[in-house]
């Protein structure tokens, strides 16, 4: 589906959002209230759609990229505040999607996810090579997962941007900051814009380091398309950290001078980067391909002195150079050495791409763009290129029929855990970036008639309920039933059981992607008489061979733990490492890195204290155990990217409990992170976990799963008894007032940003009745300690709106508290009562 926005306009109607309001210049006006000069013709503007359900949420920092065959590609993030942790409203924190247009901006496609992992995936910016590779580079950010820091990541693609190759991690040269013994992650870096390439295929990324204070703007530099990195060279650093270079973009003239345009901050506290005030955008120039620089100084242009942020800079093939900040627009003419203010503000944090010869688009925050065409003699068109892909459009998932035997699944016991059912992939891809929104199967252990069974549940995206299917009859499994695809789309299910004393698992198998299974099959161990227990998924590995961690003996609090290995389709298995002596572990799981790390967490014995340890020897020696921070069972492991490792664990509540911990493992830190799936079997909701290289998830507790429309009707019936906002009788927080009714009836409003209310109810079910208005509050909704989705009050007007917040709660009393949950943005809550089920 494509959404058509492309508006041709005389006036410009500047759009955007930041620091310095953009709208308050005039179209015809210059920044600074200068006349403006009109050094270009307006072609039009566009607007990239939001995805659907936003939730008051912002669409940031959107890149502008032009693929072969004419298509335009963006990709953005989505978030409700810049480094936003995880909550009720986005459980996975910040997430990428991505559009497409054939037209020149007329018609865009329906946003699609780019990349959603558990932490914050950030600034996605693509570069499409000579050669015709697509190449991708973005950050996974932690500053809001409790270290400030960030991964770097790149990704390749052969078809435009259909499917993604496995990413490789960036690296910058500089050292760890924090600085030991605080956690701190090797070589991280910030960017706002896609590298450049150079004549002779070289690529340049301009980046800020986030090594030790104060931030230090460089050039990086590839000689393999991408692949590796390195050849630093500095452009602009304050050793005395009264100022921070932030944010650089960098353009290479016909001429051969290089200019790098950069962001300044300034912190109030020397040796800190936040908090902090802007300073001016800074200009740098280098004329021995990008080497030595000059020193830094402030833009000739009056706009960029005050609150500005990210710049970019680009010259056209008509010898144009166009810079573009949040707070204007300029041109040179004179490769640089002079700059004339134009009458257009782009938007916050701007990306632009020359789109044919002397024809640039400019995209922004908001996903907003223009089309303009700089003044001056033009280029010659460009030749005819390759026509790449016919289509705008994913390839669509095969649809699943509904299978015939679905099973009356009584009970379900347990957490199950989830994959998503590929079918046959290059082992070359990355499952994560860039793929389709594919199928879910989850491994749940139940009761059906009355028997104990092992059954896969499968839901697509568009199914509401899941269809519960038969794997075997199984009476005295033990633990949870494990799902693994292998490359060639064959799934496989491991099904601990027990036989009088002896533990065993059972293999059962599924070629049709979990709709018939064969009879489960005992586990073919050679090399060993002892009893061998696979507590974890088996992993398969790039040449088809499969790994798994595996318990070995009758007594899992006391048994030893190896490395098994099958050649055959994980038909037959052998030892072929052990844990190191002395290292007991309970429940082992194993993660391949990208290395050839061998890594292995597991349950420490008679404790539920999580630690993981690796081999880089396949299992000849291996690190200490370092811990995890975690406590629980069940302990799973995987490398999302490179160096880059989540570990999941099931409390004592029923709770998933996850942290995340990277390169050699010497930190932990554990958070809430989005690791789970909601699978809904006839009425019920049950948590899975994701499992192996999905166990990126969309929430981390079953109270974050919004109620389905059905399921709000059905809700609201039920919500009979009415209980009025009584000041009195709740604990208010911030500035309130009280509004008078109708019938003796009274309302609570609030505007403030840091207000809240705690009431206290009884009921198993609960509504909020509230008023809409197009100043309404985002407010957020915890009950009994845990966050639910929350209450959109932002709309057209309308007064006492009932929205069910909860079902299934347990009997007895409940406390409920409201609050902002965006404070920064101005608005107001206006509350009714409580109605509940009696």
């Amino acid at each position: 589906m494509t959404h058509r926005i492309l508006l041709f306009c005389a006036v410009l109607l500047a759009t955007g959002i930041g620091p310095v309001d953009p709208t308050r210049y005039a179209a015809g006006q210059a920044p600074g209230g200068k006349p403006a000069a009109e050094d270009f013709t307006r072609l039009g503007t566009f607007q990239v759609p939001h995805p659907p359900a936003g939730k008051q949420m912002l669409m940031d920092f959107p890149s502008l990229t032009k693929l072969r065959g004419g298509q335009w590609l963006t990709i953005f993030i989505e978030e409700p505040q810049h480094g936003t942790p995880p909550w009720a409203a986005m459980p996975a924190s910040g997430r990428l999607w991505t559009s497409r247009t054939a037209d020149e901006g007329r018609a865009w496609t329906d946003p699609a996810i780019w990349l959603d992992t558990p932490l914050d995936d950030r600034h996605a910016y693509t570069l499409q090579l000579k050669n015709g590779d697509l190449v991708a580079f973005w950050w996974v950010q932690t500053v809001a997962f409790g270290i400030n820091g960030i991964f770097n990541y790149t990704a390749r693609s052969h078809d435009g941007g259909r499917t993604w190759e496995d990413p490789r991690r960036i690296r910058t040269e500089k050292p760890v900051w924090p600085e030991p013994p605080n956690p701190g992650i090797q070589g991280g870096f910030s960017l706002t814009n896609p590298p450049i390439e150079l004549p002779d295929g070289t690529l340049a990324m301009a980046m800020d380091a986030l090594s030790k204070p104060p931030s230090e703007a460089g050039i990086l530099r590839s000689r393999d398309d991408g692949r590796t990195w390195g050849d630093y060279s500095p452009i602009a650093v304050d050793p005395e950290g009264g100022t921070c270079f932030n944010e650089p973009c960098v353009v290479r003239l016909a001429s051969g001078k290089w200019i790098t345009v950069m962001r300044t901050t300034v912190p109030l506290t020397r040796g800190t980067t936040h908090p902090y005030t802007n300073g001016p955008t800074m200009v740098c120039t280098s004329t021995d391909e990008g080497r030595t620089w000059s020193k830094p100084d402030r833009l000739p242009l009056e706009f960029t002195w005050t609150g500005s942020t990210a710049p970019f800079i680009l010259q056209t093939k008509s010898g144009v150079v166009v810079f573009a900040v949040n707070t204007g627009m300029a041109f040179s003419f004179d490769d640089g050495r002079t700059w004339v203010p134009q009458g257009l503000v782009p938007g916050y944090y701007p990306n632009l791409l020359e789109v044919s010869p002397g024809t640039v688009a400019t995209i922004a925050c908001e996903l907003g763009g223009h089309v303009i065409r700089p003044s001056g003699p033009q280029p010659p068109a460009a030749p005819e290129t390759d026509p790449g892909p016919p289509s705008l459009e994913p390839k669509p998932i095969a649809a699943i029929p509904e299978p015939q035997g679905q099973l009356d699944l009584g009970e379900i016991r347990g957490m199950p855990r989830a994959i998503r059912v590929r079918g046959t992939r290059d082992w070359m891809s990355s499952p994560l970036v860039g793929t389709p929104d594919y199928p879910l199967a989850a491994a749940a252990r139940g009761v059906s008639n009355g028997e104990e069974v092992v059954a896969v549940l499968l839901s697509r995206p568009d199914q509401k309920k899941a269809w519960p299917l038969l794997v075997a009859k199984a009476a005295g499994v033990i633990g949870e039933p494990l799902l693994a695809e292998a490359h060639g789309g064959e799934l496989l299910c491991a099904i601990g059981m027990k036989t009088g004393d002896r533990p065993t698992t059972m293999l059962a198998r599924s070629r049709d992607g979990g709709l018939t299974w064969t009879p489960p099959a005992a586990l073919d161990v050679e090399g060993t008489s002892e009893p061998v227990m696979l507590t974890s998924p088996p992993v398969e590995t790039v040449d088809g061979v499969w790994l798994a961690a595996a318990a070995v003996g009758s007594q899992p609090e006391t048994s030893a733990w190896a490395i098994l290995r099958s050649s055959d389709a994980a038909k037959t298995w052998r030892p072929i490492a052990h844990g190191p002596e002395g290292t007991t572990l309970a429940e082992p799981s194993l993660a391949l890195a990208r290395d050839g790390r061998w890594v292995v967490a597991g349950r420490q014995l008679q404790s539920s204290a999580i630690v993981a340890l690796f081999s880089k020897d396949q299992g000849t020696s291996w690190s200490p155990p370092k811990p995890m921070n975690l406590t629980g069972a069940r302990p799973e492991i995987v490398e999302l990217f490179e160096d880059l490792f989540l570990v999941t664990a099931e409390g004592p509540g029923g709770d998933l409990l996850a942290a995340y911990t990277w390169d050699d493992l010497e930190f932990s830190i554990p958070r809430p992170l989005a690791c789970a799936h909601c699978f809904r079997v006839g009425p019920r909701k049950v948590l899975a976990r994701g499992s192996g290289v999905d166990m990126a998830g969309r929430f981390s507790n079953l109270a974050q799963v919004p109620l389905e429309p059905d399921e709000i009707e059905a809700v609201g019936k039920t919500l009979t008894a009415r209980l009025p906002l009584k000041p009195a009788e709740s604990v208010l927080k911030g500035e309130w007032k009280t509004l008078p009714g109708e019938a003796g009836t009274a309302s609570l409003e609030s505007e403030g940003s840091r207000a809240s209310i705690e009431i206290s109810f009884e009921g198993r079910a609960v509504g909020l009745v509230h008023d809409v208005m197009p100043g309404g509050r985002l407010v957020g909704i915890q009950i009994d300690g845990r966050e639910y989705p929350p209450v959109d009050m932002s709309g057209p007007a309308r007064s006492e709106v009932l929205s069910p917040l909860a079902a299934g709660l347990s009997p007895g009393r409940h406390k409920l508290v409201l609050w902002p949950l965006l404070p920064w943005r101005a608005g107001t809550m206006r509350l009714w009562r409580l109605q509940a089920a009696p």
